[in-house]
């Protein structure tokens, strides 16, 4: 039963990951839509614990949207503006992958990591 509750986390933080990067998609062509959807994404992403299957499905789900979006279209044309906005567009989705691959190992209790300093160095 855990398992199942752990995959169907990872669905959802994915699929909620990815309705904000195609939210982000539409409005970063205006500065206040760009701050907009960084300053939005960055406090999810912050607001969520750290872990393989919290942070990590959101910020792989928002990234994967703003990369495939960054990807030329049959006719030519992208939907990320290819100039400053849509360059940091791309970079706020490196940089939120990255952190969420970062911090995906849940960081040892205090109380764990002062119990295991007793322990003589070999």
């Amino acid at each position: 039963m855990r398992h199942v509750l752990a995959a169907s986390r990872v669905v959802v933080l994915a699929v909620a990951g990815a309705i904000v990067g195609v939210a982000s998609v539409a409005v970063h062509g205006l500065t206040p839509g760009l701050v907009l959807a960084l300053v939005a994404t960055a406090a999810a992403g912050y607001a969520l614990p750290a872990g393989w299957t919290r942070r990590l499905p959101f910020g792989a789900g928002w990234s994967a949207v703003v990369l495939v979006a960054a990807l030329p279209r049959s006719t030519g044309s992208y939907l990320v503006a290819n100039g400053p906005r849509g360059w940091v567009l791309i970079g706020g989705a490196f940089t939120l992958l990255l952190l969420s691959v970062v911090t995906a190992m849940p960081r040892p209790s205090r109380a764990a990591a002062d119990a295991g300093s007793d322990q003589p160095v070999s």
